[in-house]
């Protein structure tokens, strides 16, 4: 056990400043192209995941990743039926991105579940206000909500490694 928490005790700074870097690389392609390099998904989930699961037991690890899993899935199920049935039109690539699926899925690995579902709304929010704000300069109609969501989360991340304001 001594081995393996050693193991999980790598540099939180680095991993800190990993996932700062992958939020802003997320953000800027989706701000960019509106389109995001797919492994940098799979790579966010590990590295941020890796922070989470060096702070706490597998057990509990694993409970907060299903526990995110259900609530990305049960917002996705209901955003999906909305569409499909209410809008009548497709639901990915059309009313929501694979990129934002890829990027609420990653999520779900690096944060409590207690307060992930609240970053996460506070994500919307600040997605849907700065929408608004700059939608006029934009070329492109449609929501960055990836490049929103990842600026939102690379804050979380720079505020909680200046200033040490964890939430969870």
């Amino acid at each position: 056990m001594a081995i393996q928490n050693k193991l999980l005790r790598t540099n939180p700074v680095l991993l800190k400043l990993l996932s700062i870097s992958l939020y802003s690389i997320i953000c800027y392609q989706d701000f960019k192209e509106r389109m995001v390099h797919w492994f940098l998904f799979p790579i966010l989930a590990l590295v941020i995941g890796y922070s989470m699961a060096a702070d706490y037991s597998i057990y509990f690890y694993l409970i907060n990743v299903t526990y995110n899993v259900v609530f990305i899935s049960t917002i996705i199920g209901i955003l999906w039926v909305y569409t499909r049935l209410i809008k009548k039109i497709k639901f990915l690539n059309h009313s929501f991105g694979l990129g934002d699926l890829l990027l609420f899925y990653a999520l779900c690995f690096g944060f409590n579940a207690e307060i992930f579902k609240y970053l996460l709304v506070c994500s919307i929010i600040l997605s849907l206000l700065l929408h608004l704000l700059l939608r006029k300069k934009q070329k492109n109609p449609t929501i960055p909500l990836a490049a929103y969501v990842s600026l939102f989360f690379a804050i979380y991340t720079v505020l909680d490694l200046c200033l040490n304001v964890k939430l969870d």
